[in-house]
């Protein structure tokens, strides 16, 4: 232990959420909205035909989850969050 010297690290990942070292969620927000992000991509090339009575299942099944898993943790704080989130909100929904 004695004249060791830890490794810096800029961002850790625990039970799903990734925090950077100013105890901030600006990296975990960005890959939940690039996951879903994908995910909604994936759902768009499988369904031949999809409008708003469609979409809400597979968006809520699949995609929401994502979204949502650990918020209680990361709660977007910042506005710079809350507006990622919301702006990918209305892609996906759209």
């Amino acid at each position: 232990m004695r004249n060791t010297s830890l490794d810096a690290i800029t961002e850790e990942k625990g039970l799903g959420v990734t925090i950077d070292r100013d105890l901030k969620f600006h990296m975990h927000v960005s890959k939940v909205v690039n996951k879903a992000s994908k995910m909604l991509g994936r759902v768009r090339a499988t369904f031949t035909c999809i409008d708003e009575t469609t979409l809400p299942m597979p968006f809520t099944i699949m995609i929401r989850p994502h979204l949502k898993y650990g918020n209680v943790i990361w709660c977007p704080r910042f506005r710079r969050d809350k507006l990622e989130i919301e702006k990918s909100r209305k892609e996906l929904q759209s």
